[in-house]
């Protein structure tokens, strides 16, 4: 197969991946689509059950340490004009899960049909919501490193933030809205607050693998009407963790920065440690780096990833994992969201020499 066969084949794969459905916990029908395309390729194919959730699958071909991951479930359309109806235009894929991660899983079904070598895929349900699909998977034997697919810019994640995901309530003051200075404007409290909390030294802290990470204000709800003073504020607020900080340390300062301000948590609806490299991670790293100057002619560039991905599950497990992807993770989620075709291809062809590497080393 030349390289044009090749990108139309990959634009040919992820389009009708993009037009099948599966948010979180629906997504069975991926699944489906997957399992015979991986049966097709010479896979052996496994469903884990995973509790109220649609399950993980693992495909294995041959025998490899090495298991490369992604996750099969999309967050909604929130707005993308081409949810389920994907659009080609100057080398780029729109859709909903074109890099988050539907891009991803191209990457490896585009590698697993231009070689027969051993390799491991396991593709988790949930990663949107409670990552229970990483949670509950139980790891083929014989597996030393995972690779987890994610938007990294094709850049090296070698360490993840760890996340405090909160409800903040503040208090105010009723009174007229003619007469607010009577009262005590809760929404006007919450963003003194809110400023208070991003000068605590977790949120001001230079790292150059993390540049420009900051706490999300995800939502915020407060007041009926322009005539009435709010007496009340509530917030969805996302705290990044760095590594060396403790999540439960963050959560303790920011709860006491809020009562300051008539403010409390009144809801902890996720909390994650960080985790970055270690000492028995440094084959597989050196690993990566060989392969990739040797595939690329230049050196991987590194970074941190400051979202939560299933790494974290995988490397509680007791398996050395890295994250490393197509596409830029500021485009997931949102409108825009798109994958450009020759960075999938990139992605590919990378899969492609590890999987090589990994044959050879069993």
């Amino acid at each position: 197969m030349d390289k044009n066969d090749i990108k139309s084949r990959a634009i040919e794969i992820l389009t009708e991946l993009l037009m099948i459905e599966s948010l979180s916990g629906k997504e069975e029908e991926l699944i489906r689509v997957l399992s015979e395309k991986f049966r097709e390729r010479g896979f052996k194919i496994e469903v884990q059950s995973v509790e109220n959730c649609a399950g993980n699958l693992l495909a294995q071909r041959g025998k490899s340490p090495l298991l490369f991951t992604t996750h099969l479930d999309t967050v909604p359309s929130w707005g993308h004009p081409y949810y389920l109806n994907p659009k080609v235009s100057e080398g780029k894929i729109f859709g909903r899960g074109a890099i988050d991660s539907k891009g991803q899983i191209c990457a490896l079904l585009l590698a697993s049909e231009l070689s027969e070598d051993p390799m491991n895929i396991a593709l988790f349900c949930d990663e949107e919501k409670g990552g229970r699909g990483s949670k509950a998977f139980v790891v083929p034997e014989g597996i030393k490193w995972a690779l987890v697919l994610e938007p990294t810019n094709l850049h090296l994640a070698i360490c993840q933030a760890g996340w405090l995901e909160v409800r903040i309530k503040i208090e105010g003051k009723s009174a007229h809205g003619a007469m607010a200075q009577k009262g005590k404007n809760a929404i006007e409290n919450f963003f003194e607050a809110w400023n208070k909390v991003l000068e605590l030294p977790f949120f001001t802290k230079e790292d150059p693998l993390f540049l420009g990470t900051r706490p999300n204000l995800g939502k915020i709800n407060g007041g009926i009407d322009p005539q009435l003073v709010p007496n009340e504020c509530e917030a969805l607020v996302d705290f990044p963790v760095l590594p060396d900080f403790d999540p439960q340390e963050v959560l303790e300062a920011v709860r006491k920065t809020l009562e300051a301000f008539k403010g409390k948590i009144i809801e902890i609806i996720d909390i994650e440690p960080p985790w970055q490299k270690e000492k028995k991670d440094e084959a597989f790293f050196q690993m990566i780096k060989e392969v990739w100057q040797r595939t690329f002619g230049e050196e991987i560039k590194i970074c941190g990833m400051p979202a939560w991905t299933d790494a974290l599950s995988l490397r509680q497990k007791g398996v050395s994992t890295f994250v490393l992807g197509a596409g830029e993770l500021h485009l997931a989620h949102t409108e825009e969201e798109y994958i450009k075709v020759e960075e999938m291809l990139k992605l590919s062809k990378l899969i492609l020499e590890l999987m090589k590497v990994t044959k050879e080393k069993e």
